[in-house]
């Protein structure tokens, strides 16, 4: 199979989401919402990268979401984000789901890690602001642990997207990697898919091989 002769029927969209933790929204919810476009050709652009502002009126509430947002892991350990970056630099969360719907509704949708980002978090966001229609593709993370696994040593249960990229090449050894920062991730998340079309390991009936 030619690369030259890979395409897409649509664009594929990847979404990614940084969060207070794994639950499922709202006892969970965005900080960081990512979108990127994987056109037909195989190209990518990124759509969007916003900062979510939960900021409210009510006193109490304003400090259990700041409370929830400064403690929780993923933003004192990985993504660095605070709550003072949502309010001063974020976005309300339907504005951006109104920008969300207009970009992928009738498109290809996925993640890496689709039952978090898209079962956990947009779905139930989809069902609360307004229904979108999407067609979900495969989970490049399944995807990925399948070809990690016959070539490393230790076996791994979901192959995380730094073990990814290492095993498709996708990433310099010199670059300053920016995991657990939603663009990022997007990014790098469409750069994994499109290599995996080109390998024919990410196959489904969007894709098809010759003009």
């Amino acid at each position: 199979m030619r690369y030259d002769y890979i395409y897409l029927k649509k664009p594929l969209f990847v979404i990614d989401i940084e969060a207070t933790g794994l639950s499922k929204y709202p006892k969970d919810i965005p900080t960081e919402i990512a979108l990127t476009r994987i056109n037909t050709d195989l190209s990518i652009e990124q759509e969007f990268n916003y900062l979510i502002d939960w900021s409210v009126d009510d006193i109490n509430e304003n400090t259990r979401i700041r409370n929830k947002v400064n403690n929780c892991y993923w933003s004192r350990e990985l993504s660095a984000i605070k709550y003072r970056d949502l309010v001063e630099t974020g976005r309300r969360l339907d504005q951006v789901w109104e920008e969300f719907k207009k970009i992928v509704d009738g498109n290809y949708l996925t993640s890496y890690n689709v039952s978090y980002d898209i079962k956990r978090f947009i779905i139930p966001i989809h069902e609360e602001l307004g229904m979108i229609d999407f067609d979900l593709t495969p989970d490049p993370m399944l995807i990925a642990t399948k070809y990690v696994n016959k070539t490393s040593k230790k076996r791994y249960k979901w192959s995380k997207l730094i073990e990814a990229t290492s095993f498709y090449n996708i990433l310099p050894d010199n670059e300053d990697h920016d995991f657990h920062r939603a663009a990022y991730d997007c990014t790098i998340t469409a750069m994994l898919i499109v290599e995996m079309i080109k390998r024919s390991h990410y196959i489904f009936e969007g894709i098809i091989d010759e003009f």
